[in-house]
């Protein structure tokens, strides 16, 4: 190994930050922010970031002078804190296991701008009385956090999470326990948070976080969509604390991941149902659907969870309600107005057209203008109908976002 004195070059991209160590050999890093580590820079990295009294002071350990002097000696004032930043985690398997008793309580584990190499493991791992940030962190392997545990402020902003085991019943926060103030996922990506254990006082915050479109197998408890179960963590979470304009938020976005996944669920128990293996041609499943009874049933009920999302937004946007209903005001207003379909209607005036499609939504009809028989009786009725249902609707949004 190349006894190069110069400081390691590594720099933040984002701050004025650098590293302090010396340099391992010419590739002008030490070995923690170094790239493709060969398999003994790989152990004798494990071996300083799981670094103990026991382990270093052993005299069967031959890397112990080399932990002492790059992970100890060098980087005082930095590791031992729990700054990780622009950290290299190298091919070599390992699982986190950090073990310096001198980190403070209520600093921070800082996982800035690092690269996971291989799998990102810290399961089982207590991150003790500290924050933790994870930030611009990239990874090309496993993520599991399970059986974690959690006491403070989590932080994962523009970081890729989508990576998980494959193994059944295996989830990146399975059984991780997350005890603090909040658990924050801003930006990146999430394969998603199915068996996770938050506490009562944990706030759970999703911004612009790509959550995973893919899809689980079939369970004994029925099907699990990542996306969905993620905002419906997120929504019962939010509902806890009593904050209702969150918990309204994710109950929007779980209905309208829900919706997109009707068809997802049938084609999986079509599939199941009649033996089909491997990849089939979109065309010729679409062919055999046409078949199914229960192809029309969930047609109809993406069709009925369509109508809620743009008229009414799933209770959750009474807006929206208001502008459907003066979109049926002024389309039935044009039609009593083009077709003269109310009296008097001698001389042809939008606006009373209009007037008299307001009136008749809201079932007030004062009866100075009539519909004409036959088509104009017709349309008048079923504003009517429209005009119950829509004020019905409208007025139960308003109240629910009032009262909450």
């Amino acid at each position: 190994m190349n006894d190069n004195k110069n400081q390691c070059c590594w720099k933040s991209k984002y701050k004025p930050d650098s590293c302090s160590r010396k340099a391992l050999d010419d590739s002008g890093y030490c070995l923690f922010h170094k790239v493709n580590k060969n398999e003994d820079e790989g152990r004798l990295f494990w071996e300083a970031i799981n670094f103990d009294n026991e382990s270093v002071n052993s005299k069967d350990n031959p890397y112990a002078d080399l932990i002492r002097h790059h992970f100890v000696e060098c980087y005082k004032h930095g590791s031992q804190y729990g700054n990780f930043n622009g950290f290299v985690f190298p091919k070599h398997k390992g699982v986190f296991n950090y073990k310096f008793k001198t980190l403070n309580p209520r600093d921070t584990f800082h996982f800035i701008e690092n690269t996971f190499e291989n799998d990102c493991l810290f399961d089982n791992y207590d991150f003790g009385n500290n924050n933790v940030e994870f930030i611009d962190v990239t990874i090309n392997g496993i993520v599991s956090f399970e059986k974690a545990i959690f006491r403070r402020r989590v932080v994962f902003k523009n970081t890729n999470l989508l990576t998980y085991r494959s193994a059944p019943g295996r989830w990146p926060f399975f059984d991780t326990v997350f005890n603090g103030q909040e658990l924050k996922f801003i930006g990146g990506s999430i394969y998603d948070i199915f068996g996770i254990k938050l506490s009562e006082n944990t706030d759970l915050i999703i911004e612009n976080a790509k959550i995973s479109d893919l899809r689980h197998a079939d369970t004994d408890e029925g099907f699990i969509f990542p996306e969905a179960e993620t905002y419906r963590i997120a929504k019962k979470q939010a509902l806890r604390h009593g904050d209702f304009n969150a918990s309204s938020k994710y109950l929007y976005k779980e209905k309208e991941v829900t919706r997109k996944e009707l068809f997802d669920i049938f084609r999986i128990k079509f599939k199941k149902k009649n033996n089909i293996t491997g990849n089939i041609a979109r065309w010729e499943l679409a062919s055999k659907y046409l078949f199914e009874k229960d192809f029309y049933e969930v047609l109809f009920k993406f069709l009925g969870e369509s109508i809620k999302k743009y008229i009414i937004g799933y209770g959750e946007r009474p807006a929206r309600a208001l502008l459907a209903s003066l979109f049926i005001i002024i389309c039935y207003g044009v039609a009593y107005w083009s077709f003269r379909l109310h009296t008097p209607n001698e001389s042809p005036d939008l606006w009373k057209s209009i007037f008299f499609s307001i009136v008749t939504f809201t079932t007030v009809g004062y009866g100075n203008i009539i519909p004409t028989p036959g088509l104009g009786e017709f349309l008048a009725s079923t504003e009517m109908i429209s005009g119950v249902t829509f004020i019905a609707i409208w007025t139960g949004t308003i109240i629910r976002k009032m009262t909450r």
